[in-house]
Order: structure tokens, then sequence, then C-alpha cells
């Protein structure tokens, strides 16, 4: 009976190592395929030395969690035109309410 026991063991073992080969290789294929679908297209925008050096410092900090200036300064970007999207939908509400 355990040695039954021990061959279903083994062939169980076998199953899930090959199983998680089969995922780590699927896992690889699917993100080299969605790298690829997601390029983009980059333009290139003067930055004064300045500003660089005290991204460089945040960077250097470790505290934030950026590790390119690119990744620092493309947040930025998000954070400002979220903020001015939302002040311009403000702005459309207040004209509604100020014409009624």
């Amino acid at each position: 009976m355990s040695k039954l026991i021990n061959k279903n063991l083994k062939i169980k073992r076998k199953i899930y190592k090959r199983t998680l080969f089969f995922i780590k290789i699927l896992i690889l294929f699917l993100s080299s395929k969605i790298k690829k679908t997601e390029q983009q297209e980059y333009i290139n925008i003067p930055l004064p030395i300045g500003l660089a050096k005290e991204i460089d410092d945040i960077i250097k900090e470790g505290e934030y969690g950026y590790k390119t200036k690119s990744e620092f300064v493309k947040e930025a970007v998000r954070e400002k035109l979220r903020e001015l999207i939302n002040l311009r939908s403000l702005k459309i509400e207040y004209k509604k309410t100020k014409k009624s």
C-alpha cells in the first residue's frame, strides 16, 4: 500500500513540475507578445538641467519607487493631465449651473 502511495506521490510531483514548467513558458511567451503590442512612439522634450538633477536626487533616495527619470516624468505628466481634465470638467459644470 505504501509503495502505491509513494508511486502516486512521485507521479503527482512530476505532473506538478511539468505543469509549472509549461506555465512559466506560457507566461514568458505571453509577456513577449504583450510587450510587442504595447510599443509606443516617443518624442524628446528638453528638460532644464536643474530639474533633471532634482529628479535624479529623488531617484537616488529611492523613497518613492522611481527607477528612471523617464518613469518619474511620465507619472508627473499623467498626474498633471488628470488635474487639468478635472479642472476643465469643473469649469464646464460651473458654466452650466451659472446659465441656469
